[in-house]
């Protein structure tokens, strides 16, 4: 049961968010969005090998999330550091970018 706020009516409560009042006759329903996680990603072109492909662009990782977007997350090195689907799916964008992270740092602490 709903109980009523200062100044309102017995079937009226103040939520606390954002200004929602809901009434026992029209409930409402609020809904926390997880982060989307990411259920596919694409990897751009690789480089070709070097002398030729020395100013060839880095490969980019594009990943598509649950809730239907799409977001470019990173580029990388491919001699430094490598990513597959395996890798990513399952995971939210900030987790994506700390698995970067921790994969470049890796690589850099590496003698």
């Amino acid at each position: 049961m709903l109980s009523a706020g200062p100044g309102r009516s017995a079937d009226t409560v103040f939520l606390g968010i954002r200004g929602f009042v809901a009434t026992q006759a029209e409930p409402v329903i609020i809904s926390v969005m997880a982060n989307p996680r990411i259920v596919q990603i694409e990897i751009s072109s690789i480089p070709r090998p070097k002398p030729l492909g020395l100013f060839d662009p880095t490969p980019v990782v594009t990943a598509t999330f649950d809730d239907g977007s799409r977001k470019r997350l990173f580029s990388f090195y491919l001699d430094e550091i490598v990513f597959d689907e395996g890798d990513l799916v399952g995971l939210t964008e900030a987790e994506a970018h700390d698995l970067y992270r921790r994969k470049d740092t890796s690589y850099l602490r590496t003698p």
